[in-house]
């Protein structure tokens, strides 16, 4: 189908909403590294799991070669995750989306070596593929786990979870479907729920945040839960789903802040001096070591949302 509306401009949506190919994308792709491993089960794998983008409806059913109910999950990081929940459950059907290369070989090998049969592999941007390529009203779920949360507020319209997109979701979804989100950032499971609570098409299941599900991984990191969830209300059936697990960052990551405030504190006693005889005190004690200690410590504070971006891609990574 083409588009006669005129492109929009790269930054920004349509003020329609719509979602085109213009739109802006969640992800940037980095040419990250691959291990000898993940080329190989790349290579082979992909013929036989990997479900090649067109801008045509897919039938499903005939991709996996029974009737089952469908679930999809968009950026499964390096497919530990999505791996188990597929050999938990033989009934289902999961269909994974992807644009990173390492990641497609690592849950390639782990198809191989697990022997799944119940899992293919999309590898192309999500917007186009549920835009294009899944029916409406086909879906029995759709899992979208620790996506990238863009800390810095210039970058917040690159999150996946907005509000265009989780309706292009929910038409996706058949009655009683579900969407299930999680993340470890809690700002954006804030926005999170409220996106999620904005959707008319989509009821929440839980009071707020719902726990975990049974059906996710385990991790050894403890989980506080979020949660906003998916069901159709615009169909006859009432459906329900969690929708987002809020997972704490380890406690002694907190620690990496404090030492730049009490720096911070110490600095700015030390530069705007609480009366005239302070900083003469300072000299004689070190003031110039202080100020050392205040400069570098500031700079570690200051990198501080870095550290925390870096903990939340590794735990995309683990599931």
């Amino acid at each position: 189908m083409i588009d006669e509306q005129q492109p929009a401009a790269p930054d920004e949506q349509p003020a329609s909403g719509r979602l085109t190919s213009q739109s802006i994308r969640s992800f940037v792709l980095r040419q990250g590294r691959m291990s000898d491993a993940q080329h190989r089960f790349l290579d082979e794998m992909m013929p036989k799991v990997g479900v090649a983008y067109r801008p045509e409806p897919v039938d499903l059913n005939a991709v996996f070669g029974r009737q089952a109910p469908h679930i999809v999950e968009i950026g499964f990081g390096m497919g530990q995750s999505t791996a188990v929940i597929a050999q938990a459950r033989p009934g289902d059907d999961f269909l994974g989306i992807e644009v990173h290369a390492p990641g497609v070989g690592s849950l390639c090998k782990l198809i191989d070596e697990g022997g799944i049969t119940n899992l293919r592999i999309v590898q192309h941007d999500a917007v186009e593929v549920l835009r294009d390529m899944i029916p409406e009203g086909s879906l029995a779920g759709v899992h979208i786990y620790f996506p990238d949360p863009w800390p810095k507020k210039r970058h917040h319209k690159r999150r996946l979870v907005q509000g265009p997109f989780v309706k292009l979701i929910a038409s996706r979804l058949a009655p009683g479907g579900y969407l299930h989100c999680a993340t470890d950032w809690e700002e954006y499971a804030q926005q999170m729920l409220e996106v999620l609570s904005a959707e008319p098409l989509l009821t929440n299941s839980a009071d707020g945040y719902a726990p975990k599900p049974d059906y996710r991984s385990p991790s050894s990191k403890t989980v506080a839960s979020s949660s906003a969830t998916g069901c159709g209300t615009w169909s006859s059936s009432a459906s329900e789903a969690p929708a987002m697990a809020l997972k704490r960052l380890p406690a002694g990551a907190w620690l990496l802040g404090v030492p730049g405030l009490m720096c911070l504190a110490a600095g700015a006693l030390l530069l705007a001096g609480f009366g005239a005889d302070l900083h003469p005190l300072l000299q004689e004690s070190g003031a110039g070591l202080v100020m050392i200690v205040s400069g570098v410590a500031l700079v570690g504070s200051a990198a501080f949302p870095l550290v925390l971006a870096e903990l939340a891609a590794k735990d995309k990574q683990e599931g």
